[in-house]
Parts: structure tokens; C-alpha cells; sequence
């Protein structure tokens, strides 16, 4: 019963640090999410090497941008570079990757329950 008292401090304890070590996982599933969205609104078919690619890269990012960069702007980053590798990965056009960053940010407009921060917010 101590390791699962400890392990509840832990997780409801308010710290940045925890809540960004926590929160990590859920970077690879955004990634996920967001690739797979993609591919469906531009009606393209991906090799499973492309998407892995993505996801990896796109991983690597958020996690670097999450540890350094002040929460309000990260997500702005995180958006950049998704178009940015969209473009450059997928060998689309600027108008369709800009389409599908435009969609996928209105439908998760609510940025946090998708990297992870519903956790760290209790919700």
C-alpha cells in the first residue's frame, strides 16, 4: 500500500517537471492521431515506413519543445512543424497541408486533452 500511496503523491503533487515526464507518452499518440486524421481528409494512401517516419519525427519534436519552450508557444511550434513535415514527408502541396493543419486545429482545438494535460489540470 506504501509504493501505491507514493505513486498517488506523485501524480497529484503539482509540479511542471511531473507533469511534463508524465505527459510524454501522450506526445506519441497525438502524433498518431494527427497523422492518421491527415491521411484521411486528403484522401492519401501512406506506407507504414512514411507514417512511422512522422510519428517519430514529430515526437521528438514535441518532446523537445515541451521540456524547453514556454507552454503558450509550443503548441504554435508543434503546428509549424506539422506542416512543415506534412509538406516535406508527404510530398503535398502547401494548400492541401495548410487545409489539414486548418481542420485538424478546429477539431482539437482543445490542445491539452490531446498531449496529455487533462492529467496534470485533473480533468
Amino acid at each position: 500500500m506504501e509504493i501505491l500511496n507514493n505513486i498517488w503523491t506523485l501524480l497529484t503533487t503539482s509540479n511542471a517537471l511531473n507533469a511534463q515526464l508524465i505527459t510524454t507518452p501522450c506526445i506519441f499518440v497525438e502524433a498518431y492521431i494527427t497523422i492518421s486524421f491527415f491521411l484521411l481528409i486528403i484522401n492519401l494512401s501512406a506506407s507504414k515506413k512514411s507514417k512511422i517516419l512522422y510519428v517519430v519525427i514529430q515526437s521528438l519534436i514535441g518532446i523537445i519543445i515541451n521540456f524547453f519552450i514556454p507552454s503558450p508557444f509550443y503548441v504554435f511550434i508543434n503546428y509549424i512543424s506539422f506542416f512543415v513535415l506534412i509538406i516535406v514527408i508527404y510530398r503535398t502541396t502547401i494548400f492541401k497541408a495548410l487545409i489539414s493543419l486548418v481542420v485538424s486545429v478546429a477539431i482539437f482545438r482543445n490542445h491539452f486533452f490531446f498531449s496529455g494535460k487533462c492529467i496534470y489540470y485533473n480533468l
